[in-house]
């Protein structure tokens, strides 16, 4: 199981609901192999691979990061009822009932 720290787990949260592969690069798998270096590069960076190879389902490239807020937000979505408590969470969040991740951080120190 993958275990991240506080700050990097509220980002995995804010990356995770804005991963929506709207501009992937798309290529094929002889050019890919041609450009591996650089494709590691951009996809360390944030920019989304998809790679075709003839007969195969498309795969894609991403970042640990991404790989690693993909598979947290899973967990976190196959607990019974957990969607539906962040659909509330962020209803109530709207408008303005709750205290801030910020006051929550406070008091638990």
């Amino acid at each position: 199981m993958i275990t991240l720290s506080q700050s990097k787990l509220d980002k995995t949260y804010v990356n995770t609901y804005d991963i929506s592969m709207s501009n992937p690069q798309i290529t094929n798998a002889s050019q890919a192999r041609k450009d591996f270096y650089r494709l590691i590069k951009e996809t360390a960076s944030g920019e989304e691979v998809v790679i075709n190879l003839r007969g195969t389902e498309p795969v894609v490239m991403l970042s640990l990061e991404d790989y690693e807020a993909l598979k947290e937000t899973a967990e976190v979505l196959m607990i019974p009822g957990a969607l539906t408590e962040i659909k509330q969470g962020a209803n109530q969040a709207q408008k303005g009932i709750g205290i801030s991740l910020a006051k929550l951080k406070k008091s638990l120190k």
